[in-house]
């Protein structure tokens, strides 16, 4: 689903042992690398900013962009697949490499592939993220009633 159906995300896409996947890895930050470089493949996402009737700039893009992700991390999940969304790249550095047209935006990275064993990761940081338990804020935070930041009353 997209905004006037525009479908305004684009995904380049490496496999691992491929001349993509490695510059694809390049324009990971140096603390993705580590791991990032050992899934199957890599995709970069990028969006659109301008509206493809109109010319004018395209306000729910990084929506739709979004939308399209998590469909792509719902079914990679159904195949028993696992994705890791990242922000720690290069912008810049994917702009040049990829010829990324200057109406577009690059958001994220995505790895995807098999989940390893956590034990496997040399980087001690990077071990205890995965085998941490999962947190998130509570509702109260994030889900108003009325004006902005008015609590709702949800019970969690």
């Amino acid at each position: 689903a997209s905004s006037s159906n525009q479908q305004p995300w684009f995904f380049i896409v490496g496999q691992r042992g491929s001349r993509t996947f490695e510059r694809m890895v390049d324009c990971l930050m140096e603390g993705n690398v580590v791991w990032a470089s050992k899934a199957s493949a890599l995709i970069f996402t990028v969006a659109s900013l301008k509206s493809a009737r109109n010319d004018r700039p395209n306000r729910v893009a990084l929506y739709d962009l979004g939308q399209a992700v998590q469909n792509m991390a719902v079914q990679a999940t159904a195949l028993g697949l696992h994705i890791h969304q990242m922000g720690g790249i290069h912008v810049d550095k994917i702009n040049a490499e990829f010829q990324i047209p200057p109406d577009h935006t690059v958001v994220t990275a995505i790895a995807i592939g098999y989940v390893g064993d956590p034990e496997s990761l040399e980087n001690e940081r990077h071990r205890e993220g995965e085998l941490a338990t999962r947190t998130r804020k509570p509702l109260r935070e994030f889900v108003f009633g009325g004006n902005w930041g008015e609590e709702m009353g949800i019970r969690e």
